[in-house]
C-alpha cells in the first residue's frame, strides 16, 4: 500500500490559523464601525445644512411678518387716535355751551333800580398736553384735555336811592333756578367792581346812580378726558 506524505499540512495550518485569528476579526468589526460613524457624520452634516436653510427662510419669513404687524400696528394707532380726536370733536359740538339760556335767565332776574348796561360772556379753550405720571405712582400716563373755561360778566347801573338793589339783584342771580343750577357752589356771582361816587346823567341831573359789576364763573370742562 502506497504511504502518502501531505507536505503542504504545515501551509495550511498556517493559513488556518490567519483566519482564525481574533486580532483580524477585530480590525473588520472595528473598521465597520467606523464607516457607520462616518455614514452617520454625512448624515448629520446634511440635515445641518437642511435645517440651516429652513431656518433661514423661517428667519426671512418671521421678520417679513414682524415688518407686515408693526405698519398694521401702527395704521391702528393712527386710527384710534383720528377716531379719538372724531369722538372728542363730535362731544365737542354736541354738548356745547349755550348762550341763550343765560340770556333768558337774566331777563327773568330783574330788579326794580337796576338797568343792565352790558353783558360780556368770555369762553376760553386751554390745551393740556399729556404728561407722565409722578416716579412710583401707578396711575400712568395722564392723557392730554382741552380745558373750557366760561366766564359772565354783568355791568349794570344802581338807581335806587338808598343803593341796596345791588344786593338784591346779586342775590336775584344767585337764586335763579338756572344759575343755581349750573354754577357750582361757591362760583354764584360776586362783586367784580363798583363805583361808589354817585354819577348824575347829562339829560336828568337830579338822578343818580351807581356802576357795579357782576362776576360768574361756570364750572371748568375737560374735553377728550
Amino acid at each position: 500500500m502506497p504511504i502518502r506524505i501531505d507536505l503542504l499540512a504545515d501551509a495550511r495550518d498556517l493559513e488556518e490559523a490567519r483566519h482564525k485569528n481574533p486580532l483580524k476579526r477585530a480590525f473588520w468589526i472595528a473598521g465597520f464601525f467606523v464607516c457607520l460613524v462616518i455614514l452617520w457624520m454625512l448624515k448629520l452634516g446634511v440635515d445641518i445644512y437642511f435645517a440651516h436653510e429652513d431656518y433661514s427662510r423661517i428667519e426671512k419669513r418671521s421678520a417679513d411678518i414682524s415688518a407686515q404687524c408693526a405698519a398694521a400696528t401702527n395704521n391702528q394707532i393712527e386710527i384710534i387716535k383720528a377716531d379719538y380726536k372724531i369722538d372728542s370733536l363730535n362731544r365737542l359740538s354736541t354738548n356745547r355751551f349755550f348762550w341763550a339760556p343765560v340770556l333768558s335767565a337774566l331777563e327773568r332776574s330783574t330788579v326794580d333800580g337796576i338797568q343792565v348796561t352790558r353783558v360780556a360772556g368770555m369762553q376760553t379753550f386751554t390745551q393740556q398736553d399729556s404728561r407722565n405720571a409722578d416716579p412710583g405712582s401707578t396711575t400712568g400716563e395722564t392723557p392730554g384735555c382741552t380745558i373750557e373755561k366760561i366766564s359772565l360778566k354783568v355791568q349794570a347801573v344802581d338807581t335806587s336811592p338808598d343803593e341796596h338793589a345791588t344786593s338784591k339783584y346779586k342775590v336775584s342771580l344767585n337764586n335763579c333756578d338756572y344759575f343755581s343750577n349750573t354754577l357750582k357752589h361757591g362760583d354764584d356771582f360776586v362783586l367784580g367792581d363798583i363805583l361808589r361816587l354817585p354819577v348824575t346823567t347829562a339829560s336828568d341831573p337830579s338822578r343818580q346812580f351807581v356802576r357795579f359789576v357782576l362776576i360768574a364763573h361756570f364750572p371748568e370742562v375737560r374735553h377728550g378726558q
